[in-house]
C-alpha cells in the first residue's frame, strides 16, 4: 500500500531537523495516490520547511533515473530549484517502451488506458505500449517475442542523441540480456543499464513484461 499522509509528516519533520529544504519524487499521480499524500503532508509542515514535491509522471526505473539526477545535482552543490530542474530535465528526455506478452493483465488492473483500442485485434499479436501520467498508450503489435524486441530497439533508437539507456525486466532475464548487448551493439558509449519491475508493476504487466528505457541528450545550450 502507498505511504500514508502520517508516513510523510514523519519523514519531512525528520529530515526538517536538519534542513530547511526538501526534494519529494514520486510515482505517477496515475499509478497511485502517493503525490497527493506527500503534497497533504507538505502542506500540514506549513512554513518551517520548503518541500518541492515531484508528480514524475512515470514509473520503475524512469522514475529512478530522474531521481539519480537529482541527487548528482545536490551532491555537486546544487540549491532545491536547480535538482528540481534536473529531475523535470530527465524526465521531458525519457522514452519509454514496454513489450507485453498479453493486455490481459492491465485490462484486469484498470490501467489500460488508450491501449483498449488494441484488445478487438489483438488475437496472438504482442502489444508494444509506452506509459504517460499512468495510462496505457499503444505504439505498436507484432507476431512473436523476438519481433517485439526488435521494435522495442527501432522505437527506441529511432533518436540518434541517447544519454543512456536502461532495460528492466520481471521474468526474462536472457531478453533483457538481448537488448541490453543490442543497444551496447548499435550505441557505443551509451552507458545502459540492468534493472527490474518491481511487484506491483509485475502484477499489471504480467509475466513475459519487459521494459527498454532511453534518456535523450540534453540540447547544447545557445552561447551568449
Amino acid at each position: 500500500s502507498q505511504p500514508s499522509v502520517g508516513d510523510f509528516q514523519r519523514a519531512y519533520q525528520s529530515l526538517a531537523a536538519e534542513t530547511g529544504r526538501i526534494l519529494s519524487i514520486h510515482v505517477s499521480s496515475g499509478f497511485s495516490g502517493t503525490v497527493e499524500a506527500a503534497r497533504q503532508a507538505a502542506r500540514a509542515l506549513g512554513e518551517r520547511c520548503r518541500i518541492e514535491v515531484i508528480d514524475s509522471g512515470t514509473v520503475s526505473m524512469a522514475l529512478g533515473i530522474a531521481v539519480i539526477a537529482a541527487a548528482r545535482a545536490a551532491r555537486d552543490g546544487a540549491d532545491l530549484d536547480a535538482c528540481a530542474e534536473a529531475a523535470r530535465s530527465v524526465l521531458r528526455r525519457e522514452r519509454l517502451t514496454v513489450g507485453l506478452d498479453t493486455l490481459e493483465y492491465l485490462r484486469r488492473g484498470g490501467r489500460i488506458g488508450r491501449a483498449q483500442a488494441f484488445l478487438g485485434g489483438l488475437l496472438r499479436l504482442k502489444p508494444i505500449i509506452t506509459i504517460r501520467d499512468g495510462e496505457a498508450f499503444p505504439l505498436a503489435r507484432v507476431r512473436t517475442r523476438r519481433k517485439a524486441l526488435e521494435e522495442m530497439l527501432t522505437i527506441c533508437l529511432a533518436d540518434d542523441a541517447i544519454a543512456e539507456a536502461v532495460v528492466m525486466q520481471a521474468t526474462t532475464p536472457d531478453d533483457a540480456a538481448y537488448l541490453a548487448e543490442e543497444l551496447r551493439r548499435r550505441r557505443p558509449g551509451v552507458a545502459v543499464h540492468l534493472g527490474r519491475f518491481g511487484p506491483v508493476l509485475g502484477v499489471h504487466g504480467g509475466p513475459g513484461m519487459l521494459g527498454l528505457l532511453v534518456v535523450l541528450a540534453e540540447e547544447p545550450r545557445a552561447q551568449p
